[in-house]
């Protein structure tokens, strides 16, 4: 089988997929993924690095897409990504799901994406 023929297998059982059919372990991994991951944020935020990435938060254009998490303000899609992403990653946290490293792309950009 090649590999577009897995990938087309893989989305279609996953465009059939309800929340109903995912096991409460994986739902309850996913949440705690999701609120790891903005405590990841959160306290990056206060960082050295954090900090270089409020600098650069501040030369942002005004956008109507996401949300910087911890300032609230809205950016494009592509600026809250950056921030947030680098933001998660300031403090240097593991947070590895399934072997690995996710949160952030996963979890805040499937945040962002929602929110647009």
């Amino acid at each position: 089988m090649s590999a577009s023929q897995v990938t087309a297998r893989i989305a279609e059982w996953a465009s059939q997929v309800r929340y109903e059919d995912i096991p409460r372990r994986v739902v309850d991994e996913a949440k705690n993924q999701v609120l790891n991951t903005l405590a990841a944020v959160h306290a990056g935020y206060f960082s050295e690095i954090g900090r270089a990435v409020r600098r650069v938060a501040k030369d942002l254009n005004p956008g109507r897409d996401a949300t910087l998490i911890p300032m609230g303000e809205r950016v494009s899609l592509q600026d809250a990504l950056f921030v947030n992403c680098g933001l998660a990653h300031a403090l240097d946290y593991d947070d590895y799901l399934l072997g690995m490293s996710s949160g952030a792309a996963s979890a805040l950009v499937a945040l962002a994406v929602g929110e647009k």
